[in-house]
């Protein structure tokens, strides 16, 4: 079996994008998933900024089913936010989508390639089906 290879997403908002952001770290059901959330630090042009923490700086996990997942599209490294608004630590990396911004612990994307948004296993892969997108 492939490993899990975990993926961004972020809950509803009417907006499509300032729904709360999470990491999905593992998979412990065929459609339910152990999820690192984040919490809303700031705004950067308009947008909103997230910090999703592991748990010894203060970040919680909440099991999330798929159907509470909406895709993340376009999802990139970038360094733009960091004039305004400045890492929670020395040891995250800042991602945007175009949609919002959001510092993520390093050590939570320790099984990730860091310039993918959402590679998965065959497991995760069927999820991806069921996850709703905003179309942007």
């Amino acid at each position: 079996m492939a490993a899990f290879e975990p993926f961004f997403f972020r809950l509803y908002s009417d907006d499509g994008e300032s729904g709360i952001m999470y990491l999905a770290n593992d998979a412990f059901r065929n459609d339910a998933y152990d999820c690192a959330g984040a919490r809303r630090i700031g705004t950067h042009k308009g947008k909103a900024v997230w910090y999703i923490a592991a748990r010894n700086r203060g970040g919680y996990v909440d099991a999330m089913p798929e159907a509470a997942m909406f895709d993340v599209q376009n999802v990139s490294e970038t360094e733009e936010c960091d004039e305004d608004i400045d890492p929670p630590n020395d040891k995250t990396t800042l991602y945007s989508d175009g949609k919002s911004y959001w510092f993520v612990d390093n050590t939570l994307l320790a099984k990730k390639s860091r310039s993918q948004s959402k590679s998965k296993s065959k497991k995760s892969a069927s999820a991806s089906k069921s996850r709703k997108s905003y179309g942007g």
